[in-house]
C-alpha cells in the first residue's frame, strides 16, 4: 500500500492516493496516515471548513492525534462560540494541566477563555432543567438536537443521545445532516458502536460532513482500533 501510495502521488494522481491513504490509515490506525488524509480531506474542493473545524478537531482527538497548544485554544474558542462551553472548559483544563496553555504570550487570553467557558458551562448546569423543557416546546428538533450535543460535552453521554435522536426525529433542522454527524460522535463517545455507524453512514451532502462521517466509519471498522 505505502508503493502504490507513493506511485500514485507521483504521477498526481490525487483520488487514488487519498483513497489509498485511506486504506492505510484504517489498517494501521498510524496517525502519521491519518493526519495527512484528514488535511486532504479538508482541502477538497467544496469543504466547509470554517463551519465543520469544530468537528475536525474532534475527529483528529478520536483517531488519537494530538493537538498543539494552538489547536486547543482554537477547539476551546471554537466551542464556546458554539454554546458548548463545557466542552470548551474540559479543553482548557486538560491544556493548562498539561502546561500547553496558560503561558507565553496567549496566557492571558487562555485564561480569560477559561474563565469565561468555566462561567458559562456553570450556568448552563443551573438552567439544564428550563432549557430541556424549552427545547421539547420548540417546533423544530434545532435545540433538541444543540442540548443533546451539550449534554454529551459533560459526560451524559447517554442522555445526550436521546435528545438529539428526539430532535431528529421532530425535524425542521437548520443542518439535518450537521445533527446525523454529531449523533454518531455522541452514540461513539456512549459506546454504541453500531448506533455510530448507522447515524454516519446516513450523513450526506457535499460540503464535508459527508467526508468526516465516512473517516469516522473507517476509524470505527479499523482493524487497529480492534
Amino acid at each position: 500500500l505505502r508503493l502504490l501510495a507513493a506511485s500514485q502521488n507521483q504521477v498526481k494522481d490525487s483520488a487514488g492516493y487519498l483513497a489509498t491513504l485511506a486504506r492505510l490509515a484504517g489498517n494501521t490506525g498510524k496517525t502519521e496516515y491519518w493526519d495527512e488524509l484528514i488535511n486532504r480531506t479538508v482541502r477538497k474542493d467544496g469543504f466547509a471548513d470554517e463551519r465543520l473545524r469544530l468537528d475536525v478537531y474532534r475527529l483528529r482527538q478520536v483517531v488519537g492525534i494530538t493537538l498543539e497548544a494552538d489547536e486547543i485554544g482554537d477547539m476551546a474558542y471554537r466551542a464556546n462560540q458554539a454554546g458548548l462551553p463545557a466542552e470548551a472548559q474540559a479543553l482548557l483544563d486538560d491544556g493548562f494541566k498539561s502546561g500547553l496553555l496558560g503561558k507565553g504570550t496567549n496566557a492571558a487570553a487562555d485564561q480569560k477563555l477559561r474563565e469565561s467557558a468555566t462561567k458559562a458551562a456553570a450556568q448552563d448546569r443551573a438552567t439544564l432543567a428550563d432549557s430541556e423543557a424549552a427545547a421539547q416546546k420548540a417546533a423544530n428538533g434545532n435545540a433538541l438536537v444543540g442540548l443533546g450535543l451539550a449534554l454529551s460535552s459533560t459526560g451524559a453521554h447517554e442522555r445526550g443521545l436521546a435528545l438529539i435522536t428526539q430532535g431528529i426525529a421532530k425535524g425542521g433542522l437548520r443542518r439535518a445532516d450537521d445533527a446525523q454527524l454529531h449523533l454518531g460522535l455522541v452514540a461513539l463517545r456512549a459506546g454504541k458502536a453500531d448506533q455510530a455507524k448507522a447515524a454516519f453512514a446516513a450523513v450526506q451532502g457535499a460540503d464535508g460532513a459527508a467526508d468526516l462521517a465516512r473517516l469516522y466509519l473507517l476509524h470505527i471498522d479499523s482493524p487497529a482500533r480492534k
